[in-house]
């Protein structure tokens, strides 16, 4: 089975966009799919249920029938960083505890599995714990979604290093071209294929349009 981490360069970088459309593009193909999204914050009732728009759109994109709860096991309020809309709410998140959480959807016989962290690498949880530190107990390999756009290439190679020094294996990156308007998107891409020490998988367009496909 394949499960991967999911991370970006930045929040709104399009990370749930992307994963929705490798879990469409493997449901076509016949593989059983699942897309989680551990933590989710800015989450609105929905029949007494607190439920995140990006972690509604996971479940219906997978082929995996599972409850809101396995798709989405912390749902904060607040839109914001997970450890402070936790300290609206009185909660203490933890890295174990997170990974713990989302282990019921580990087990989900899927062919694909597809995990989105919350924000970017760093985003923290709790006062001295971030969302690597999650990624690094589940110890998945990481796909980093790039949005292509001006100041890309800095956070780029950060969350690269960074992604190394936690001893994960990045699988993968996605060029995705979020600002329509930046005139040196070929620029950045070429740049990151010589500088980024994984392959790329993914090259989606603005408007939703792929350009070069590389998955396994």
């Amino acid at each position: 089975m394949n499960h991967y981490f999911v991370t970006g360069t930045d929040t709104d970088v399009g990370k749930t966009f992307i994963i929705q459309y490798l879990l469409n593009y493997y449901k076509h193909a016949k593989y059983s799919v699942l897309g989680l999204k551990p933590i989710s914050c800015g989450c609105k009732p929905i029949n007494n249920q607190l439920c995140n728009d990006d972690a509604l759109l996971l479940q219906q994109a997978s082929s995996i029938q599972a409850t809101y709860n396995i798709i989405n096991p912390i749902a904060l309020s607040a839109a914001c960083s997970p450890h402070i809309a936790a300290q609206y709410e009185n909660r203490q998140l933890t890295a174990k505890a997170t990974a713990a959480a989302i282990q019921p959807g580990l087990q989900k016989n899927a062919d694909y599995i597809f995990m989105e962290g919350a924000g970017g690498w760093f985003v923290p949880i709790n006062q001295q714990e971030t969302m690597s530190d999650v990624a690094a107990l589940l110890k998945l390999p990481v796909i980093l979604v790039v949005g292509i756009r001006l100041g890309c290439l800095n956070h780029a190679l950060l969350t690269q290093q960074a992604i190394a020094n936690s001893g994960l294996q990045l699988a993968g990156w996605v060029a995705n071209c979020i600002d329509p308007n930046h005139a040196f998107i070929s620029d950045d891409i070429a740049t990151l294929l010589d500088r980024i020490k994984a392959p790329l998988l993914l090259t989606m367009k603005y408007g939703g349009e792929v350009s070069f496909m590389n998955f396994p």
